[in-house]
């Protein structure tokens, strides 16, 4: 097989909406509502090898996240029970990871930042308003600020999140 045949197939494996729409014609009734029979060939036979390929990587990506999303869960899980000094049979702590789980994405990326942003104005202390002046300080957290944005903490953390996700994908 040379390859521009090959490229061609690959194209049309990784293309699944042509590939759905290509066996829906082929497998749709016609206009009386009869269906009819008709002799596979080869682009027929891709186009279904695209749709299994992509419910067989969309499952692994489900197990992958699941995994994931456990392994997560119970170490949120540990560190509540650490801090409550509870146990796992405290209902209280299942419904708090729960209405934490709820919340949407881009809340999570604020409190971190404002996290982030507020831990660099703790860092400051006593001998650092002895040392250095006030409107020094201020003007450092408000650099801070300027250059460190939710934007770019968002883009930095969701890039090492996929990168991280595609390291395990690799793995399995």
């Amino acid at each position: 097989m040379n390859n521009e045949k090959k490229i061609k197939q690959s194209q049309e494996y990784w293309n699944v909406k042509n590939s759905g729409k290509r066996l829906m014609y082929k497998l749709s009734p016609n206009e009386k509502g009869q269906y009819q029979t008709f002799k596979a060939n080869e682009g027929d036979f891709n186009a279904l090898k695209s749709v299994l390929g992509y419910i067989n990587r969309s499952q692994k990506d489900n197990a992958l996240n699941s995994e994931l999303y456990f392994k997560l869960f119970i170490l949120q899980l540990i560190g509540d029970i650490r801090e409550n000094k509870t146990t796992i049979f405290n209902d209280f702590l299942f419904t708090r990871i729960s209405n934490q789980l709820s919340m949407p994405l881009p809340l999570f990326f604020k409190t971190l930042y404002d996290d982030i942003c507020s831990n660099q104005l703790n860092k400051l202390n006593d001998t650092d308003f002895i040392i250095k002046d006030f409107d020094e300080i201020v003007m450092n957290a408000v650099i801070f600020k300027a250059n460190f944005t939710l934007e770019n903490l968002t883009e930095q953390l969701t890039e090492k999140m996929l990168t991280i996700k595609d390291k395990r994908q690799q793995n399995v």
